[in-house]
């Protein structure tokens, strides 16, 4: 765990986009959510790695969601705060706007 490790600009728009979508917190979702506030395009590659260093920070965890007729079938990776995580973007300082205004350097 990089619990003392910082997160990009990029990694908090994508905890943004979590909290946003409590429970729904999954790819495609997260991606469509990030494309719309951003009016940037974001691929799944650089969406995933985000996801991934957030876990391995601690700040995030997934559980297996089910699957869908669209997925045919397949479960998706649900993406959830833990509670060290929400403590840890509380304590960033970041303000929503900030975060907003990202969408010049993606």
């Amino acid at each position: 765990m990089l619990a003392e490790a910082s997160p990009s600009n990029f990694e908090l728009v994508v905890m943004l986009a979590i909290l946003e979508l409590p429970g729904n917190a999954h790819g495609a979702n997260l991606r469509r959510k990030i494309e719309a506030e951003t009016e940037q395009e974001v691929t799944y590659g650089s969406l995933y790695v985000a996801l991934d260093r957030l876990e391995e920070m601690g700040w995030l965890r997934s559980v297996v969601g089910p699957g869908s007729i669209h997925r045919n079938g397949r479960p998706k990776a649900i993406y959830h705060f833990t509670i060290e995580g929400l403590k840890c973007f509380g304590q960033t300082g970041v303000s929503v706007q900030s975060l907003l205004d990202f969408e010049a350097n993606l």
